[in-house]
């Protein structure tokens, strides 16, 4: 179970994408609330993998049980993500023996984590500010630290809605008896005893059938029997019926030992099978059995055997079918969409028909190829007023990824009306709330989750939603709205998962509209709320933060030194160092500021999760020799972040800035120096590489920053001013 758990990590490319996010986070060292993006980007990545984990082996108990164990004994430990300490094991648990809609290999939480991303890296460039012949100024460490995620880039409902469920080719219905047997007008207890086997088979009583089937074998082999008075092939029949009802056992237990005990059975009577109509249900009860126990090639070894050697048989439909859902389990869709195809052309008047066209429509989906998705399941039709209606919804789910807003919208809000109270309306309400968020159009976007809670049927649900409207309210920085929304959740859903998130958001909310003692109180509240563990490191930086504020710079140092020493792990900790250096050069301890920052910086400087940090501290260190007007060792200080950091688009803004700041330095220590000629020529020197290599010779279109042109701006006018000194 571990092993199909890590193995999905890796065909999902979950290694990967943590690489991009490792990358990424190296943005965010000012955001603490990116924890809890991350956060939620891991949990989701190990609940998708749970729920491939509990499809492909079938063991949901055991599969419980062995999470359980392992986090027990090797949280911490363990190198893999199975166990993965902070998973939320609970969470995870629920999850599993929830419906599998719970476990859609693309996430809402996905969507809503690349959203905070993006909104987080737009953060990080407009707080750089442009600088004149005058201090850096504050760094970007006391920028706000809150922000939230646009549902806007959400594209899959996030609810465990009943789903449709395809139809799956059994055994009873498509694999009757290969040979009519005569009715009963003979006194043989053979045969009495064959139709009572036959009346279990049919009731279900699968166990029963098989005792039954098994003593009329004995009854067969007694001298003198003559089977073929009842059927030509009667003791083949008899074994396929045993076989059968392991197969359906299997499928209503989910127990495999079932399925390996009808593949046990199916080889000796294929080859003593006689008629053609038994060869065929029998290759088709082989494969089917193959496909249960994930031995898919061996599964499509007996399908294509079947199709080669009888192409014409009466299971042809159902086996192209069975091709189609193996490939599609496989991820192999182009295969998939072939054999579906061949179900929807060479026997359109199939029940697998619809079905067929379905999953090629659903195989596109999975692809990301939306408009080809749209289209397919515009052509499903079904007698099945929950298929029409699930196609119709995941229609419009194309048209949003697709990035077709305004159809989507049409097609949504057309689906509300066709389908007012289907299952998937509370999905489509808040898909549009999606989109109007997207457009910034929050008021739009909360009537939609308001009308998408009304349709909910459960408080988890409902309180998903309320959490979206708080968002959508703090997004739009209509911080007392959020409050409320926030509030709102916490009082009426107060078992959903959110929680923990709103009380943090409503402290930030509080600190957005500058109610700052309020904001404090709330910080303290989560320090003193052990279920708010994950809250803890940000609470602490966020009330050095507020001492700050107030002036009171000696207890914001002390809060910045508790989050540097209580939580060293935690990303807020590039925030707190910054804050203490902030602190110590207002109180012109300068010396104890330097000794943090070059402390940092040696410690971090050689992980390039770090690089932007240290580059911030590395600037921050050559403000605080600045500001003392120890400009030389200032200049050297900005002209480091050139040196010691790699060329790379995150560290643009800070190596154009340091170029800026070491030509003001010099100029500075000339007007000194009675405009020394070497220390002005120096200024021209910084003036013009940053003009150089974020100007003429810059990559604007793939790596252009906010603050560049006004960076470039402020070169100019002093490359000019310099200049005509050095003259």
């Amino acid at each position: 179970m571990i092993l199909s758990h890590e193995i999905i990590h890796l065909r999902r490319f979950d290694h990967q994408i943590n690489l991009i996010c490792r990358i990424i986070l190296s943005f965010m060292f000012f955001h603490p609330l990116f924890y809890v993006a991350f956060r939620e980007f891991v949990f989701a990545t190990e609940q998708i993998c749970d729920g491939w984990t509990v499809k492909l082996t079938g063991m949901r108990e055991n599969y419980a049980n062995c999470l359980i164990e392992l986090s027990r004994a090797s949280i911490g430990r363990l190198p893999i993500g199975f166990g993965r300490k902070g998973s939320s094991i609970t969470k995870r648990i629920r999850a599993i023996f929830n419906d599998d809609e719970a476990f859609k290999m693309i996430s809402r939480k996905n969507m809503i984590f690349l959203t905070v991303l993006s909104f987080v890296i737009v953060s990080i460039f407009s707080s750089v500010r442009v600088v004149g012949f005058a201090s850096v100024g504050q760094s970007t460490f006391n920028q706000s630290i809150h922000s939230l995620p646009s549902t806007t880039n959400q594209t899959q409902n996030p609810f465990n809605i009943e789903k449709y469920n395809a139809k799956e080719p059994g055994y009873l219905a498509l694999a009757n008896n290969p040979e009519n047997l005569p009715a009963n007008d003979s006194d043989s207890q053979m045969k009495s005893l064959y139709d009572t086997a036959e009346k279990a088979f049919s009731e279900k009583k699968y166990k029963e059938a098989i005792d039954i089937y098994t003593k009329v074998l004995e009854e067969a082999g007694k001298p003198g029997m003559k089977t073929t008075d009842i059927a030509s092939d009667f003791i083949n029949i008899v074994k396929y019926k045993i076989a059968s009802c392991y197969a359906e056992l299997g499928q209503q237990t989910g127990d495999f030992a079932m399925y390996k005990k009808s593949l046990e059975i199916i080889p000796e009577v294929y080859n003593s099978a006689k008629a053609e109509k038994m060869k065929v249900s029998l290759l088709f009860l082989w494969g089917q059995n193959y496909y249960k126990v994930k031995q898919y090639e061996d599964a499509e070894t007996k399908f294509k055997e079947l199709l080669k050697e009888y192409p014409d048989n009466e299971l042809a439909g159902s086996t192209y079918y069975s091709l189609g859902i193996l490939y599609n389990q496989q991820r192999q869709y182009d295969s998939a969409r072939e054999a579906f195809r061949a179900v929807v052309d060479k026997f359109p008047n199939s029940e697998y028909a619809a079905d067929s066209q379905y999953y090629i429509a659903d195989c596109f989906l999975r692809e990301g190829n939306y408009n080809q998705a749209y289209e397919e399941y515009q052509k499903v039709q079904s007698g099945d007023p929950m298929m029409i209606a699930q196609a119709r919804y995941y229609s419009c789910l194309s048209l949003l990824r697709a990035g077709r807003n305004q159809e989507a919208l049409t097609a949504y809000q057309k689906f509300t009306v066709d389908f007012p109270d289907n299952v998937f309306t509370i999905a489509a309400y808040f898909d549009i709330g999606a989109i109007y968020s997207r457009l910034k159009e929050y008021e739009k976007a909360n009537e939609n989750y308001e009308q998408a809670i009304l349709h909910a049927r459960d408080d988890i649900t409902k309180g998903v939603i309320q959490f979206e409207i708080g968002n959508n309210y703090f997004s739009a920085e209509s911080y007392q709205s959020a409050i409320k929304a926030y509030q709102k959740l916490i009082d009426q859903y107060p078992k959903s998962n959110d929680i923990q998130d709103a009380r943090f958001l409503i402290a930030e909310s509080l600190w957005g509209i500058k109610d700052y003692k309020n904001a404090l109180n709330a910080y303290n509240e989560i320090l003193k709320d052990n279920t708010m563990g994950g809250y803890a490191d940000k609470a602490t930086y966020r009330i050095g933060e507020y001492y700050n504020q107030m002036g009171n710079k000696e207890t914001a140092l002390e809060w910045y030194q508790k989050a540097v020493n209580n939580y060293p792990k935690s990303p807020i900790v590039k925030d707190a160092v910054l804050g203490e250096i902030q602190v110590l050069k207002d109180l012109k301890r300068y010396d104890e500021a330097e000794k943090i920052g070059k402390e940092f910086i040696n410690k971090y400087k050689a992980d390039p999760t770090y690089s932007m940090a240290c580059a911030e501290v590395q600037m921050t260190l050559g403000n605080v020799k600045f500001d003392t007007e120890n400009y030389i060792t200032a200049a050297d200080g900005y002209m480091q972040v050139l040196s010691d950091y790699p060329d790379s688009p995150k560290l643009d803004p800070f190596k154009c800035r340091s170029l800026l700041q070491a030509g003001i330095a010099y100029y500075k220590e000339a007007g000194k120096k009675n405009w020394d000629p070497e220390l002005l020529s120096k200024s021209v020197s910084a003036f013009e590489k940053l003009l150089d290599q974020y100007d003429k010779n810059f990559d604007k279109v793939n790596r252009d920053f906010k603050s560049r042109s006004e960076y470039v701006d402020s070169a100019k006018t002093n490359l000019e001013m310099a200049s005509s000194k050095l003259k």
